[in-house]
């Protein structure tokens, strides 16, 4: 019996690490994959992450992605998605939880018209 419950668990544990995908790395095709992201959310997610870099956290994530309240986050995280920084990435200092309120303030774009 306990057989059967350790290979269950096993295959569960399995079914979650293949399904986990990394909001830093995952393509528009991936993003789409996962229930509550549609295909202009996924597009948005790239091209917010191509525009200004990685996500360095969930807030973070929240703050720059139209539409990406509580709720939704915590239904991505749910299905496997994450947030990976390397080590040698992390910010220097502490990001607020989620749910407090912080100023963010969209870095300026560069003047193209010399």
């Amino acid at each position: 019996m306990w057989k059967v419950f350790l290979v269950v668990c096993a295959l569960c544990f399995a079914y979650n690490a293949v399904y986990a995908l990394d909001l830093n790395q995952a393509s528009a095709t991936e993003l789409v994959q996962i229930k509550g992201i549609g295909q202009k959310t996924a597009e948005k997610i790239v091209a917010e992450r191509t525009r200004a870099g990685r996500f360095i956290s969930f807030e973070d994530f929240s703050l720059r992605v139209k539409g990406m309240g509580k709720k939704k986050i915590q239904r991505i995280k749910e299905q496997g998605v994450f947030i990976d920084i390397p080590q040698n990435e992390q910010p220097s200092t502490v990001m607020p939880q989620l749910g407090e309120k912080i100023m963010y303030v969209r870095p300026k774009k560069k003047d193209t018209t010399h």
